[in-house]
């Protein structure tokens, strides 16, 4: 993350981190546009979105003279905001798509990514396993069956969520009560 002027640049190696990020904006409730800085240039790799000068909630909080009361409103805006975005229905903007992309994202591109890197030298993870004699299926075969049990998702068990709420990842605007979100992840799928 790079600070440039009145724009923040966030870029990575890792792209598909990246596009991730980027599908957050893309893809976020109109509420909750009001609590992240705005996105205005997206490139591959990287985007870029607004500075604001605001302090983090921790670095506030961590203010040797930072009244009580000033702690309590903060604390009571950022629940507020942040409830209001977990409550944000997201059903009428979801399709078939994103869905079926969020299955990917949540379950299993990282179960088969994190089984792909997995070594261990008396493991072959195409091999079926053999436990008292009897053939089971081997690791990656379990990964197949367990993908297959996990129920489609619908629009109605989709919803907005932060990821990574803590105070170090909000700044505060204490004068007007804004609460704005600095470290993003994806929308995740809860029950609703």
């Amino acid at each position: 993350m790079e600070v440039a002027g009145n724009h923040i640049e966030k870029r990575s190696a890792d792209v598909k981190k990246i596009n991730a990020e980027m599908q957050w904006f893309e893809k976020l409730p109109e509420f909750w546009k009001a609590h992240t800085p705005h996105c205005f240039q997206i490139e591959s790799g990287s985007y870029f979105t607004e500075y604001k000068p605001y302090l983090t909630a921790s670095e506030l909080a961590s203010l040797p003279n930072w009244p009580v009361q000033n702690q309590r409103k903060m604390d009571e805006d950022i629940c507020r905001a942040l409830c209001s975005l977990h409550a944000t229905t997201t059903e009428a903007t979801v399709d078939e798509a994103i869905c079926t992309s969020l299955y990917k994202e949540l379950f299993a591109e990282k179960l088969f990514t994190r089984i792909e890197g997995f070594e261990h030298p008396d493991i072959d993870k195409s091999l079926p396993f053999v436990l008292n004699g009897e053939s089971l299926p081997s690791v990656m075969g379990l990964a197949q069956i367990a993908a297959a049990k996990i129920p489609k998702t619908e629009p109605k068990h989709v919803g907005c969520g932060h990821g990574d709420a803590f105070y170090g990842n909000i700044l505060y605007d204490n004068i007007f009560g804004r609460v704005i979100s600095v470290s993003y992840t994806h929308l995740r799928a809860h029950e609703t």
